[in-house]
């Protein structure tokens, strides 16, 4: 039967609750199964919620049909969260010791599965988390840094950080890692065990490589690549997306990547080679006279597929052009009736829902992406195709999290990292935009299998696209901390 779900949360642009999703149940389905598939659908990370019909909270004990629920029953998932129930959160992870605002949010969101700006805008609050805490007097805020009032001694020293690059930090972390320091990297509290400094030692790691300030320079490249392509090459273009780790909102330290799509107006699908290679030329010559070297843009060129440049030291920039199609179904129709070469370029259209499908995973989902990230880069891969692809690292952090359900990071990067070593037999699908039977044929028996999770003609696994021989060599023989 299909069963219509509304939630109570609020969305991140009004005050109006989420929109009512659709789902496909059995009759003799629990309650708890249902809200479980809720849940990994529409990765909602609060974890106190009920399931309600006409006002009447339904036992997950029991089945759907025995608590009447219909065909196209309409229950709604109520989500127990508030701004009381925030602000006694945030009191609990500052009774042991004051911490920057950075640090509080991201403990926090390793303590409860979300992050602080999903929690603020589910309960309706427009504010930057700074704000909020200001506001209220439970707390003093000084100098970046977040106490109780009710203190009036002083506070214990927090997070140590000091100016030390990410591989040194992980190497000085990884005695606290595993347990055996003689002197823990990280200052722990009385009778604080070798699991809880491990767990900070992860976090402390994530603070130092956790890229907010790239970030915001990659922004500002991006935003003067898209008005200088929209100025002076005159397209009629419908909107753009941005995707790569700066719209996915996965960026670390160092140069990170992103990926513009530029939807234009009245382009056809078919015959694409006859008309992109004049494109991408015209774009090539733009970017260099507007921007070139006076702007960090440097290694502008065209592929067959698009135009790459990077900003020094800031960014690599794919530029993607393709048509403006009516809906995400249209897209799809459109794939299945084109050739592999055309389906491949096509699928920069599905950008939108791919960036939307990772950027609304929880908070610490996308601590153990950024850390999972540095690790890869510490590791010397033989090839290109055999580095992983921040898509590909994204996708099993995403899997693992939901099969595993982790309790903190250490755990967390073990699990991803057991994944990698089993690479090979991976079978990895997703029900989020299409069904399991509407993925392309020739895929279905592929080992390994790690499915796109919006373009189902699209095996990230496909050994045209990765060999994954390093990776589970890594992955079997190194400690994630060197």
């Amino acid at each position: 039967m299909n069963v219509k779900v509304a939630s109570n949360l609020k969305s991140a642009q009004s005050a109006q609750v989420g929109q009512t999703v659709e789902f496909v149940a059995k009759e003799n389905e629990s309650v708890q199964a249902l809200k479980t598939k809720i849940m990994e659908s529409q990765m909602i990370a609060f974890r106190q919620q009920d399931l309600t019909l006409d006002g009447k909270v339904l036992p997950e004990s029991e089945s759907l049909s025995e608590c009447g629920v219909q065909e196209g029953s309409i229950v709604e998932l109520a989500v127990r969260t508030s701004e009381a129930h925030l602000l006694t959160s945030l009191a609990e992870v500052l009774s042991e010791r004051d911490l920057s605002l950075e640090e509080l949010a991201l403990l926090y969101c390793y303590k409860h599965g979300v992050s602080i700006n999903q929690v603020l805008q589910s309960i309706g609050v427009q504010e930057k988390f700074s704000n909020f805490v200001s506001r209220h007097p439970e707390f003093n805020f000084k100098s970046g840094r977040v106490s109780l009032n009710r203190r009036s001694h002083s506070p214990a020293p927090g997070l140590s950080l000091n100016s030390t690059s990410p591989v040194e930090a992980g190497r000085s972390y990884a005695n606290a890692a595993a347990g055996t320091a003689k002197t823990p990297a990280v200052e722990s509290s009385k009778g604080e065990s070798p699991t809880n400094a491990a767990g900070c030692a992860y976090l402390e790691l994530h603070t130092k490589i956790s890229g907010r300030a790239f970030s915001s320079k990659a922004t500002q490249a991006l935003n003067e690549i898209t008005t200088t392509v929209s100025e002076k090459l005159f397209l009629n273009i419908d909107h753009v997306v941005r995707g790569g780790s700066v719209g996915r909102g996965t960026v670390i330290g160092g140069t990170t990547d992103a990926e513009l799509v530029f939807f234009l107006k009245d382009l056809p699908v078919a015959g694409q080679m006859r008309w992109l290679p004049a494109l991408h030329k015209a774009v090539v010559g733009v970017l260099n006279e507007h921007l070139g070297t006076s702007h960090g843009v440097e290694k502008v060129h065209a592929t067959p597929d698009s135009v790459k440049l990077s900003v020094r030291g800031v960014v690599a920039v794919d530029l993607k052009f393709v048509p403006v199609f009516e809906s995400y179904t249209e897209t799809l129709k459109s794939l299945s009736n084109e050739g592999p070469e055309t389906r491949r370029r096509l699928g920069a259209a599905l950008l939108k829902e791919r960036t939307h499908f990772v950027s609304k995973q929880p908070g610490q989902v996308k601590v153990t992406m950024r850390l999972l990230k540095w690790w890869r880069d510490q590791q010397q891969w033989t090839s290109a195709v055999s580095r992983p692809s921040d898509d590909l690292i994204e996708l099993l952090t995403v899997y693992s999290a939901q099969q595993s359900k982790p309790q903190d990071q250490q755990a967390a990067v073990a699990n991803v990292l057991a994944l990698m070593k089993r690479f090979d037999e991976l079978n990895i699908t997703w029900t989020n935009f299409y069904k399991k039977s509407e993925i392309w044929e020739p895929l279905v028996n592929q080992r390994p299998l790690v499915m796109d999770p919006v373009n189902p003609y699209l095996n990230l696994a496909d050994p045209q696209l990765f060999d994954p021989r390093d990776l589970m060599s890594f992955a079997s023989s190194t400690r994630f901390f060197w």
